[in-house]
């Protein structure tokens, strides 16, 4: 497996935000560009083999650690300003776009939180300042909605209230993450992994995942969506929701019984969502992916 190279980019705040490429080894011209986007608590280079699935298909790769996450600085999952991780993807991506001018499309994948920043980024009007938007969008079990009743979404609320960026325990269900047990160890032994969220973070969650699902009908990106059915992490049917209300320019799959990190799950679950993802890049890119 090839090691990515690191680049450290700046945000207007003051923040490094780590990001990575794979080495672009073969001869040809990749077919498309994609920024890989991860989830609550996690890293880039927790993608290392989608990374290298990527490059088999012809599609070169980066990735960043958001903002509190694996090697970038901040503190652990919180939220100076309620768009900041928005705005951490504004940077990164017109960093993605410039290196990668060469006229082939440019994608953006994201997972879990990942998938709901990518989405909520996607809605905002300020990235049409952006030199290139993205041609597609991949999303994968994106953190539309939270397995949380009304007395919980409460205390949330007045936590961020009052203490908006005191860290707690992130409460994941880690076997939830896959039905793999060494996706499971893995995750647990993994030094760059933290266990922590905010309610400030949990309010941005909550109100955003609802606005992009209240926005479903409006959505003008072609993305593929695909998610979890036995997602014990994030709610699947805030997904649904959206899936229903979508335009048809979102392919979705619902995978009925997979956990929450498709592309880590055991090989029935994963080589499915392959399938499908690498079906949806043929038809996206003219039917030239290996």
């Amino acid at each position: 497996m090839y090691t990515p190279t690191a680049k450290a980019l700046a945000t207007p705040d003051g923040q490094t935000l780590v990001s990575f490429a794979w080495p672009w080894r073969r001869d040809d011209v990749p077919l498309a560009h994609v920024l890989l986007v991860h989830g609550l608590g996690e890293h880039a280079r927790r993608y290392d083999a989608l990374a290298m699935w990527f490059q088999n298909q012809g599609i070169s790769v980066w990735a960043y650690d958001q903002r509190g996450h694996g090697a970038s600085s901040g503190a652990r999952a919180t939220l100076p300003t309620p768009d900041a991780l928005l705005d951490d993807l504004d940077v990164v991506w017109q960093a993605f776009a410039n290196a990668h001018n060469n006229g082939v499309p440019l994608l953006v994948l994201g997972h879990s939180m990942g998938g709901l920043v990518v989405m909520r980024w996607l809605q905002r009007d300020t990235h049409v300042q952006q030199p290139r938007m993205p041609a597609a969008a991949i999303i994968s079990s994106p953190a539309l909605g939270v397995h949380a009743n009304g007395l919980e979404q409460w205390l949330v609320k007045l936590l961020a209230r009052h203490l908006p960026n005191v860290r707690l325990g992130n409460g994941l269900k880690l076997q939830g993450l896959s039905h793999d047990p060494a996706v499971i160890e893995a995750y647990k032994q993994d030094p760059l992994v933290h266990k922590y969220i905010t309610p400030r973070l949990v309010q941005w969650i909550v109100a955003n995942g609802q606005h992009v699902v209240g926005g479903a009908p409006k959505w003008a990106v072609p993305s593929l969506l695909m998610y979890a059915g036995a997602d014990a992490l994030v709610d699947p049917k805030a997904a649904d929701t959206f899936a229903k209300a979508a335009p048809a320019n979102v392919q979705t799959q619902r995978l009925d019984a997979a956990f929450h990190e498709i592309f880590n799950e055991s090989a029935q679950y994963r080589d499915q969502a392959l399938a499908t993802l690498g079906q949806w890049l043929d038809a996206l890119l003219g039917d030239t992916t290996s």
